[in-house]
Order: structure tokens, then C-alpha cells, then sequence
């Protein structure tokens, strides 16, 4: 190839001179690389290397660890809940699980009940009268939503106990409305940041 007589300043040609003409060598193809637009600081750990200051992952993130937390946090939020309050020395794990367990297991009951005992218009005959009278009772309805009540302030207190315990910024309200409207996603965020 002849020499370029038109070379910009700005274009660098990695070539040798042979005769009056030019060899060179083409660089390898470049494949872009994205980089985050945010800049990543490093993360503040505490003695067991868990981090501090911020969540590990942010409450929809709780696919970034499918299994074992996003999965553990579906099926069985009990375990879940113990493992972390183990990790942390917050409480013992056994009695974690029981009373998650117990609380869960009566709300699975109640609803259980309920869907067979749902209230209903049936023919009665009561000594007094005859006719289609309501039959069944709401008790299991308002059982199975007291547990789910039970169940939501439980977490959010586990949650701003948990908060508290890392310096992570939030409040109150985010805690209660993280643990009522995603519980299972405020299961997997805590786990994968307990590393439980």
C-alpha cells in the first residue's frame, strides 16, 4: 500500500516501513463494554462481612438470588425469617420458626376452613320458620385476616429491627408498606443481605 499522503494528526497508523510502502496491522475487533451510568462505591461491611449503610439488594431485586431466598421466601417465609433472626443473634432460630410457623399455619387453616364454610343462602327450617336463610359464618374471614395482620406488623417490626441493626436509611412507613404489599420480595431482601 502506498504511503498516505493525507494523514490527520488525530489517526495513528501502527505501520513499518518497507520500500516505500506501508504494512500494518489491524487491531482486533472491539467488542463495547456498557458500563453503569451510577458510579459503585465500595460497600461498608461490617466483622462478619455482611453490609452496612444500605440494603445488599433492593426490595424488587429478590431475583437475584432465586434460589435459594426468592424460593425459600415463597414457599416458606417461617424459615426464612428464622434463618436470618439466627444469623443476626436476634433471636433463636427454633423458636423464630415456631411462632412464624404457627401464625402462618393457623392463617393457611382459616382460609382453608373458610372456602368450605363460605357464608350462603340455604333452605332452613330453624322450629320457628322455614325458608332460605343465610347459612355459614364470616368468624374464619375475619381469623384468616387477623393472622395476615398479625403477620404483616410482625415483619414490619422484624424489618425496622433488622434496618436499625445495619444503619440502613428508611422509615417506618416503608417498612409496614414493603411488608404488606411484597412480604415475600421483604423475605428475599433480607435474606440476601443477611447472606442467610
Amino acid at each position: 500500500m502506498d504511503s498516505p499522503s493525507n494523514n490527520s494528526p488525530s489517526i495513528t497508523i501502527d505501520a513499518v516501513p518497507v520500500d516505500n510502502t506501508f504494512e500494518y496491522s489491524t487491531p482486533p475487533a472491539q467488542v463495547p463494554v456498557m458500563y453503569d451510568v451510577m458510579e459503585t462505591k465500595p460497600l461498608d461491611t461490617d466483622a462478619n462481612g455482611l453490609v452496612v449503610g444500605q440494603w445488599k439488594a433492593s426490595v424488587f431485586a429478590c431475583f437475584v438470588d432465586f434460589v435459594p431466598n426468592c424460593l425459600m421466601a415463597w414457599c416458606c417465609p417461617c424459615v426464612t425469617v428464622a434463618q436470618v433472626a439466627h444469623r443476626l443473634n436476634m433471636f433463636p432460630f427454633l423458636h423464630v420458626l415456631a411462632v412464624w410457623g404457627l401464625v402462618y399455619g393457623l392463617q393457611v387453616i382459616f382460609y382453608f376452613v373458610q372456602i368450605f364454610n363460605l357464608p350462603h343462602f340455604g333452605f332452613v327450617c330453624d322450629g320457628r320458620r322455614c325458608g332460605f336463610l343465610p347459612v355459614g359464618s364470616f368468624a374464619y374471614i375475619f381469623l384468616a385476616l387477623a393472622c395476615s395482620v398479625v403477620l404483616c406488623i410482625m415483619l414490619t417490626l422484624f424489618r425496622i429491627r433488622f434496618r436499625r441493626a445495619f444503619a440502613i436509611p428508611g422509615s417506618e412507613l416503608e417498612d409496614c408498606c414493603c411488608a404488606f404489599w411484597c412480604s415475600c420480595c421483604v423475605h428475599a431482601q433480607m435474606a440476601t443481605h443477611a447472606s442467610a
